[in-house]
């Protein structure tokens, strides 16, 4: 009789599992949008509620201010992928591949500009971690990054 009940308590082990991942992915989805909006707008102030500390320097050499750095009009979010750590409380962390529309504050010339980005989930939150231009040839898995921590 009892072991009847085990492959239905592993199954709901199991869905429990995906709803968690599932809630990562919409938390980081919400991040990733509210993050660039803010970009988008302007509001170095408010995206920067995203950064952590230590990416903070990379997100200012890239973004300046208001008079310097890129100006973004657009983006795209092209590729997610998560990494998973090595043990069970290892942050879950993500590489985003993103696709800036942008210019120079002191330019009318609007260029793309690849950016690769390493987010974590700290206390069920996401922050960006490291940003940076993305190598030109960054498809995925076995590329240059790929082993971001």
């Amino acid at each position: 009789m009892r072991s009847r009940w085990w492959p239905i308590l592993l199954a709901g082990c199991a869905l429990a599992g995906c709803a968690s991942e599932m809630s990562s992915a919409n938390r980081l989805d919400e991040a990733l949008r509210a993050y660039h909006h803010h970009l988008k707008a302007k509001d170095l102030e408010r995206a920067s509620s995203y950064v952590s500390g230590d990416a903070m320097e990379d997100f200012r050499s890239l973004h300046g201010d208001r008079r310097n750095g890129l100006q973004m009009e657009e983006f795209q979010v092209e590729t997610v992928r998560f990494l998973h750590g090595q043990e069970r409380k290892d942050p879950l962390r993500a590489l985003v591949l993103v696709t800036l529309e942008a210019r120079q504050a002191d330019s009318l010339v609007v260029r793309p500009v690849r950016l690769l980005q390493t987010w974590e989930e700290r206390s069920g939150r996401w922050v960006l971690i490291r940003t940076g231009i993305a190598p030109e040839r960054w498809e995925g898995a076995d590329a240059p990054g790929s082993e971001h921590p």
